[in-house]
């Protein structure tokens, strides 16, 4: 198995994994409720501290794209917008591997 496809694989692990959480609240709740997803997703120190991780490593993430970018000659700020983008649809653990998935 290439490494590639490894990365691939995670990417996939790394959206239904996040998503087998998120989509059975969307449907308790019938919507998406803001105020009410803020609530709960600090509603305790525990999942504070993994919402703060995410939020500082798709930051992290954003900036290494840009930079990774720029080292190669590839100065496109597209990159990391199209993965923040993808990060916030997908989930981050997924860009990640994608990111690293991506030959060129």
């Amino acid at each position: 198995m290439k490494l590639r496809h490894l990365y691939l694989a995670f990417a996939l692990v790394g959206l239904l994994l996040p998503y087998s959480q998120f989509l059975p609240w969307i449907m308790e709740h019938h919507a998406m409720n803001i105020p009410l997803f803020i609530h709960d997703l600090f509603a305790n120190q525990i999942s504070a501290f993994f919402a703060m991780d995410v939020i500082v490593s798709a930051i992290v993430l954003i900036v290494f794209i840009l930079d990774e970018g720029q080292r190669q000659g590839d100065a496109n700020p597209v990159a990391a917008r199209d993965s923040h983008f993808t990060g916030r649809r997908f989930g981050w653990s997924s860009v990640v591997s994608l990111f690293t998935a991506d030959p060129t």
